[in-house]
Order: structure tokens, then sequence, then C-alpha cells
């Protein structure tokens, strides 16, 4: 399904969802589709296909089908990457969505600050139950997709990264994740010939 597309991911999003549940979170996709319609993915495809991805393996993999975490895994990139604001997802969605947006957000500066890194991993730790799962569905679709990813510095740094900050807190809360996430390391750095990292 990596390679499908938009209006395909949002069929099979309606279908698992049901008319009455999708009708409720349809707001959510067109919010989303419009804050990621200038971007892409590193290997070229529409930015929309990964969160759509993401509600896909709450529902079909791990049985998730409340409306908070399915609305919250389509706009959880969406305050990290466009100008969209916790106020506005507040506004249109509640505070408790706004909330584990707020949770799942890892601001741009981050990705350059050791301290504040472990700080947002510490606090995710400890966040409610379903906004880990997202989490971790959001790191599995990514690991997924790096199949398709040409730069290997990239690659070895998102395989230390899963290494490192995911495997064993998946292994303590979806278990299920955590198999698939050794798997796909294990290939990576076969194919990479990176057995001692």
């Amino acid at each position: 399904m990596n390679r499908a597309t938009p209006d395909q991911l949002l069929q099979k999003l309606k279908q698992l969802l049901g008319e009455e549940l999708f009708e409720e979170v349809k707001l959510a996709f067109l919010k989303a589709e419009d804050v990621h319609k200038k971007q892409t993915r590193y290997n070229g495809d529409p930015y929309i296909l990964h969160p759509l991805r993401v509600c896909i393996i709450l529902i079909e993999e791990l049985n998730l089908r409340d409306k908070n975490s399915i609305i919250s895994a389509l706009l959880h990139d969406a305050v990290e990457d466009s100008d969209m604001s916790l106020e506005e997802i507040e506004t249109l969605f509640g505070k408790k969505i706004a909330e584990y947006v707020k949770l799942l957000t890892k601001h741009k500066e981050y990705k350059s600050d050791i301290n504040r890194q472990k700080k947002y991993f510490w606090h995710l730790k400890r966040s409610p139950k379903k906004v880990q799962i997202i989490k971790l569905a959001d790191r599995l679709d990514n690991m997924r997709e790096l199949e398709t990813c040409t730069d290997l510095m990239k690659k070895r740094k998102y395989i230390l990264d899963t290494s490192y900050n995911y495997l064993d807190w998946a292994k303590e809360t979806k278990p299920y994740i955590a198999g698939e996430l050794e798997d796909l390391i294990f290939k990576y750095r076969e194919q990479l010939g990176d057995y001692d990292i």
C-alpha cells in the first residue's frame, strides 16, 4: 500500500472507519491536506500520504478507532511543518486534540539540540497511551518508507534514532510495532553493511 495515491488511501480510510466516523474526521483530513499541499516527502511523494498511512496503521494494524486519535494522527505534523497553530487546532477540534498534537510536535530547533530532544522524549513517553501509540505508528510508517531513501547519511541517522529513542519504548508500549522496527533496523543495516551501529 506504500505506493498508493492520496485518493486511494483516503478511500481506504473511509472504508475502515465507516461513513459516520469518517464524516467526523473529514475536516481534519481537509486541514491536513491543505497545510501539507506544497510539501513532499524526501522520495517526492505528496506529504499527505504519511498522515493517511499513520491513520491506517492505527486502525487496520493496531485496532484503534478512537476519533481523537485519528484526528490527531492526521494533524500530527501540522504545527511542526506548517504555520498552523495549536490555537487553531483547539478552535476547530477541541482541547484534547490540541493537547495530543502539542505532545506529538517536535519543534524544528529540537533537531540540533540534544537536551531538548531528551526533554521531548521524556514528555512523550509519559503522555497518554494513545499519544504514544500515534507517535510509534508515525515512526513505523517513517521506517517503512525509509526503503525509498537514497540519502545514506539520513538513513543511518534514522536507524540510529529509531534504535536509541524508539525500540525499547515500543517494546514496553506496543510490542507489535517493536517487532517490525527491529526487523527494519536489521534489514537496513544489512543493506548498508552497518552491522556494528
